[in-house]
């Protein structure tokens, strides 16, 4: 698999873990020997400490902390149960999702970790529970591969895992649905796609709603990943791509946020749920900006059609209302000039009776 940190559409966090996943070499052997492997060394479905010293030597794991992955020892340090040993289920699932092979090789060692009896058939419970074991590892386990030295702060790396436990639940359920060959999406070509879309719909309106399966043979779940799309998700990177998908950013307007940025996406292609997309970054501060000129637009639009209904009544009862101050303050002009040329006459008359009574006086 190799370190693919230096693939321009990852995120850092997928380029730091993609490197220290690669640095505990399981890339470089086949899925069926590290099955083969784990297998041989193992009893009663554990592996105890000198058996997990036979493996690590016969596919030359790099299981102790160095300097390029200081973390190694505590992440298989967590893989290990109560007593001290790994359950032989998890690190079969782990070998098979970080080794090399093909998609059909991967997918079948990954069946029979959940059918021990061979029965070639699993229930939808069983695929539940095995890829919440596979969400478990790439999400909770190989996160904490993270450690000092490593180019993405602490804080940026908590708020990854934050993210990717956040909507863990939603891509268990979108996982199990194609693992169980019941979401098609991606799958089959265009044309293809809108012919069998036609035939269900056909067979849906006369049946119903068509009943979630309940189980799924060896020979259908294999075929679910001969295409390269589903096949992704056979990989720790592929599985994160689909938890991160589940965000309604990315649903509703097609926006990769991720810790304080975002990828504004121009053309989306869907490739077993991973969002391929040529972006256009800007920073978190300006979406929220857009958001909210956004939402106050609608509000201004839709307070304005309310408003509509009724302006033109308004507007007669605004002309009413003026009429009716002009006429007020004209009668109020008329009254003030009578009040004051009564005042006038009175102070005149005054003058008069103040005249006459001082002639008489004088007489």
């Amino acid at each position: 698999m190799g370190c693919q940190g230096s693939r321009a559409e990852l995120s850092d966090e997928e380029r730091v873990l993609l490197c220290q996943e690669a640095q505990l070499n399981y890339a470089h052997n086949n899925c069926k020997t590290v099955d083969f492997c784990k297998h041989k060394y193992s009893a009663a479905f554990e592996i105890n400490a000198e058996q997990w010293r036979d493996i690590v030597s016969y596919l030359s794991l790099n299981v102790e902390s160095t300097a390029q992955n200081p973390k190694a020892a505590d992440f298989f340090t967590s893989l290990k149960n109560k007593d001290g040993k790994f359950p032989l289920r998890i690190m079969l699932v782990l070998g098979a999702m970080l080794s090399q092979g093909s998609a059909r090789d991967k997918a079948k060692l990954l069946f029979e970790t959940r059918d021990p009896m061979d029965t070639k058939e699993l229930h939808r419970a069983e695929i539940h529970a095995l890829v919440a074991e596979m969400v478990d590892i790439a999400i909770n386990k190989l996160t904490l591969l993270h450690g000092p030295g490593a180019t993405v702060t602490e804080e940026k790396w908590a708020n990854y895992v934050r993210l990717l436990n956040e909507y863990k639940d939603k891509g268990i359920l979108q996982i199990v649905k194609t693992f169980l060959s019941e979401d098609k999406k991606g799958t089959k070509k265009t044309e293809e796609k809108k012919e069998e879309k036609k035939e269900e719909e056909k067979h849906e309106a006369k049946v119903g709603e068509a009943k979630p399966k309940e189980h799924i043979s060896l020979q259908d779940f294999l075929k679910v990943f001969d295409e390269e799309e589903n096949s992704n998700l056979l990989t720790p990177h592929g599985i994160r791509l689909v938890v991160l998908s589940q965000r309604p950013a990315i649903i509703k307007t097609q926006m990769t946020e991720i810790l304080g940025k975002s990828k504004k996406t121009e053309k989306v292609e869907v490739k077993g749920g991973v969002t391929v997309e040529t972006k256009v970054e800007v920073t978190e501060e300006t979406h929220n900006k857009e958001k909210h000129h956004k939402e106050k637009h609608h509000k201004e639009k839709k307070e304005g059609s309310s408003s509509s209904s009724s302006s033109s009544s308004s507007s007669d009862d605004d002309k009413k209302k003026e009429k009716h101050k002009e006429h007020h303050e004209e009668h109020h002009e008329v009254h003030h000039e009578e009040q004051h040329h009564e005042e006038h006459h009175e102070e005149h008359h005054h003058e008069e009776h103040h005249e006459d009574h001082k002639a008489e006086a004088q007489a």
